[in-house]
């Protein structure tokens, strides 16, 4: 009480587990004077931009003794959302799908940022990252169908979806995933993911939208599977694979893992609806993933819907089509 203390503001990308802060970015201090019951309230401008979502900080008395990384709290945001272009298939460099996914992680806005793709030329076009790709952060929509030349599904019971936007991992390194989704409320739609030695799409924060992808078919429908599971989600909720729209749905098969898997206590109303998972891209053929079609190993989750436009087709999985391991849990 009636103590004057130092806070140090820090920012950070992503949330800590425990809840509480780890510091990335110093953004500057502010002086307070708590009241007789020890609180105290205040209005600080920082002298350093923020980069990253997360702001936590610490407070230092009079004696020089500073306390541990306080709880984080989510930066709101007024800055108009931005658009990153891709115009080239570089793995580094202006232009590239790289580049712009480091820019995204740059930036607080106040809607998702749009990585869009314009790559000249007759497509498709190959892009063949020699590392992993930066994560994305901040909230954005990764749109492949922005590419000249792609299309939407627009079958109710098929998929003639074109694609012209390919990520290919081959060269990536072991264990490596094709994206990584660590923020929330992004979506990644219309592109090609194959042949990474990791997922295909690794999901840990959430509310999160895959759409309108082939993850492990190749364009052409071929077997080119991820080198453990298409799209895995990791102790992180309400996320959406596919949809009930036909443009939503998307392929998820020949992965040398499972199509679609789902784990955590965290992860938790999660849907899986309008795909093909298992199949070839017209939703008939074996293209089965080597273990499961979906594994889900926590509660409250949905695969499929009430409506006809939810249904997935699963088949042609070497194991079993759909795995549901979460003891007494309901799904």
């Amino acid at each position: 009480p009636n103590t004057q203390f130092q806070l140090d503001f820090f920012s950070t990308y992503t949330l800590d587990d425990t809840g509480y802060g780890e510091a990335r970015r110093y953004l500057g201090s502010t002086n307070i004077t708590t009241d007789g019951s020890g609180d105290a309230t205040f209005t600080v401008t920082l002298p350093q931009a923020v980069q990253g979502r997360y702001l936590c900080a610490t407070a230092t008395d009079p004696n020089g003794n500073t306390s541990e990384m306080g709880p984080c709290f989510k930066a709101d945001s007024t800055i108009p959302p931005l658009t990153f272009t891709v115009v080239n298939t570089n793995d580094s460099g202006p232009g590239s799908l790289r580049e712009a996914l480091l820019q995204n992680a740059l930036t607080v806005s106040a809607a998702p940022n749009t990585i869009a793709f314009s790559i000249p030329g007759t497509g498709p076009h190959t892009i063949a990252p020699a590392s992993a790709l930066p994560p994305l952060l901040e909230p954005a929509v990764l749109d492949g169908f922005t590419q000249p030349g792609a299309s939407v599904n627009t079958l109710p019971a098929g998929n003639n979806a074109l694609l012209q936007i390919r990520l290919d991992g081959n060269a990536a390194g072991t264990g490596v995933d094709g994206l990584s989704l660590q923020g929330s409320n992004n979506v990644v739609r219309g592109v090609c993911i194959v042949r990474f030695k990791g997922d295909g799409v690794q999901i840990t924060a959430g509310h999160n939208t895959v759409a309108g992808c082939f993850i492990g078919s190749d364009l052409d429908g071929s077997e080119q599977g991820n080198t453990q599971t298409g799209v895995i989600i990791s102790e992180a909720p309400d996320h959406t694979i596919g949809g009930t729209s036909p443009a939503a749905r998307n392929v998820i098969s020949g992965n040398n893992s499972r199509g679609v898997d789902i784990y955590g206590d965290g992860a938790t109303g999660n849907l899986v609806a309008g795909n093909f998972i298992g199949t070839g891209l017209s939703g008939s053929g074996d293209v089965g993933n080597t273990f499961y079609g979906v594994q889900v190993s926590s509660a409250g989750n949905t695969i499929g819907g009430t409506v006809t436009a939810a249904r997935n087709v699963v088949s042609g999985n070497n194991y079993s089509g759909i795995v549901l391991n979460a003891t007494g849990a309901s799904n």
